[in-house]
């Protein structure tokens, strides 16, 4: 591979790593992915690689989805069906763990965001990410696009992995039982952080999402 290609691909694939690692901290704001969009446009034009189209601000189809969003957290959803695996965290985390392996992150997102923190703004920011991921191998060699696979994968596999961690552990509840925090070290790529990290999840109405990382 062209040492340019490879350049290209190791920047690529921190992108990618990066909104991964934005989507475990549960905390991101628009200001912090639009300056991830504006980077990834500077990496593209300094390689000749041209820009992705960022999708245009708030679709109805994403008003839709966030108000479908909101009004599933209602009185009738206090008893979830059985069959939800974010009825429990020992479904909701394997559940997870599986959706972030196959690269399902998008609908992690949509599904494990506290329909509080899922505003219309967020949801278009979720859609730009995933826009984002799918143009970057627009007009790339083939082994670059690989290249740039196999560390999606690595990513994906990490994240799964992390998740799968909490499995096993008896989490730290509140006085009111509706919030679990787990301690956990995650990996990056391939290699332990430096820092454990406390991952809590809340639930809303019977149904459990993840509150953030710290």
């Amino acid at each position: 591979m062209k040492p340019k290609n490879f350049i290209l691909a190791v920047l690529l694939v921190v992108i990618v790593a990066i909104g991964v690692w934005w989507f475990m901290r549960s905390a991101t704001t628009v200001t912090e992915k639009t300056a991830d969009a504006s980077a990834l446009s500077k990496v593209g034009a300094s390689n000749g690689v041209a820009s992705p189209q960022i999708a245009k601000p708030l679709s109805s189809t994403v008003q839709a989805k966030t108000e479908t969003a909101n009004t599933s957290v209602t009185a009738a959803d206090a008893t979830p069906d059985a069959a939800d695996p974010q009825a429990d965290l020992k479904t909701a985390l394997p559940d997870i763990a599986r959706l972030l392996r196959s690269g399902d992150w998008l609908v992690v997102d949509q599904t494990y965001t506290p329909p509080y923190k899922l505003t219309p703004e967020v949801m278009q920011e979720f859609l730009d990410a995933k826009q984002i991921e799918q143009a970057s191998l627009v007009g790339l060699a083939p082994d670059l696009q690989q290249t740039i696979l196999r560390g999606r994968q690595q990513i994906q596999e990490e994240a799964a992995q992390d998740i799968e961690d909490l499995e096993s552990q008896t989490p730290t509840y509140n006085d009111a039982g509706d919030e679990a925090t787990y301690l956990y070290t995650a990996r990056v790529m391939g290699k332990p952080a430096d820092h454990p990290e406390r991952k809590t999840f809340i639930k809303i109405n019977g149904k459990w999402y993840i509150k953030g990382s710290e």
